[in-house]
């Protein structure tokens, strides 16, 4: 595993077992668990995105088919003005500062937290068990999401995006 600093791992578990994945150190401590399940698994999961994490490799722990494909932050595809999806993700925001809207509708816990890729600050917006709806203040980061059930995020478009937006489909 290529020590890059902040990355995302895409996971695809198709067994039927316990899946774990756990992130190493370079003397083979434990840096972090990334993906945990008790049956097939597919989602996307930040890795190292905090200072002191620092994982050189990784332990995959199964009883099936499993994948995990690396890609750095930059390289995520730009959230548009929404988003829905369902279990663990990660999606980058390159919009301006603003309201975003959220709603879960899961039984279990229902996790966001927003991550500034250059200074490597996390904060959490949203924390909360079961069926969730409302708002947080956003800025430009990098979103990573843990939920069981259907999410959507919303944020709103600003004037000026509205008006580029409105431009490229009048010309």
């Amino acid at each position: 595993m290529n020590p890059s600093g902040p990355r995302v791992a895409n996971i695809e578990y198709t067994g039927t077992g316990p899946f774990k994945v756990t992130g190493l150190d370079i003397n083979g401590g434990e840096v972090a668990t990334y993906a945990q399940s008790d049956g097939p698994y597919s989602g996307s999961v930040a890795v190292d995105f905090h200072d002191e994490q620092d994982s050189r490799s990784l332990s995959i722990d199964a009883d099936g088919p499993w994948t995990i494909r690396m890609v750095p932050v930059e390289s995520l595809t730009p959230l548009p003005g929404g988003f829905t999806g369902s279990g663990d993700d990660v999606v980058l925001y390159t919009g301006g500062i603003g309201e975003v809207a959220f709603s879960h509708s899961g039984a279990g816990p229902f996790e966001v937290n927003y991550f500034e890729i250059t200074t490597r600050e996390i904060a959490t917006a949203v924390k909360e068990a079961g069926p969730f709806r409302g708002k947080r203040r956003s800025a430009r980061s990098c979103l990573r999401m843990d939920h069981s059930g259907r999410s959507l995020v919303r944020h709103p478009l600003s004037r000026v995006e509205r008006r580029r937006r409105l431009r490229s489909v009048v010309d």
